[in-house]
């Protein structure tokens, strides 16, 4: 049997992705964050809006989650040797406690950023540039902190973190009680900022904003051709 460690990053990070994807596009509450271990190992994480349930996707190691009151964990040697792709999603939400899910279920503009993060990376799992997808980050408790860098490289990007910010400035003086997520992810072509992709449902690329949902309904409702159109000669 394959040892999970020999599993190169780009294939769990690309598997890790879909399945994160997946599981949102089913169950369209949930979303997904990315933060860094202790030892600095990237966590991909699939949650409802406070965190009572957890989907953790450890790129080097495993994919972890509690059924009840004990803890699963699925190594990435047996995900991939599943001949059923989606076995390990059923799985989840069989043992997981999220119900039965509806496999036809459109995409709503979240589920469908995750799901064109998820093609991007797996078109490019071979590509000669490393790519991986990152939280840009809009630090409401310290905005200067804020990943200015990755939304400067976009004509509409400023507007985007500004748009957040002034969001997440109104519901705290109405004292709204919420958790806060990152709303804006970074595709990265090595270091290269290549687009960010916003919950709302929209692409900020070098043309500007794109809407999401029109876009990939032009596109037959094609994940692929839908990539290739925002990203362009980025994936060549």
């Amino acid at each position: 049997m394959i040892d999970a460690m020999q599993v190169a990053d780009r294939f769990t990070l690309s598997r890790a992705w879909w399945m994160a994807s997946e599981l949102v596009r089913r169950h369209p509450y949930l979303r997904v964050s990315r933060v860094v271990d202790d030892e600095q190992n990237p966590l991909l994480i699939v949650h409802d809006d406070h965190e009572g349930l957890r989907v953790q996707f450890d790129l080097p190691a495993w994919i972890r989650y509690m059924s009840g009151d004990e803890l699963v964990t699925i190594t990435w040697a047996e995900a991939f040797g599943e001949a059923n792709h989606l076995a390990v999603v059923e799985r989840i939400e069989n043992e997981a406690g999220l119900g039965i899910a509806d496999p036809g279920a459109p995409s709503v503009p979240r589920s469908l950023v995750y799901r064109i993060i998820a093609c991007a990376l797996a078109l490019s799992v071979d590509d000669r540039y490393t790519w991986q997808a990152v939280p840009a980050c809009v630090r409401y408790e310290d905005p200067d902190a804020s990943d200015w860098e990755f939304f400067e490289a976009f004509p509409t990007g400023v507007a985007v973190a500004t748009q957040y910010l002034e969001r997440i400035a109104e519901r705290a003086a109405l004292g709204v009680d919420f958790v806060f997520h990152q709303p804006v992810w970074t595709l990265l072509r090595d270091v290269e900022p290549v687009a960010l992709l916003d919950i709302d449902g929209f692409a900020h690329t070098r043309r500007g904003r794109i809407e999401l949902l029109p876009f990939y309904r032009r596109n037959h409702r094609r994940l692929a051709p839908t990539v290739v159109g925002l990203l362009g000669d980025r994936l060549m």
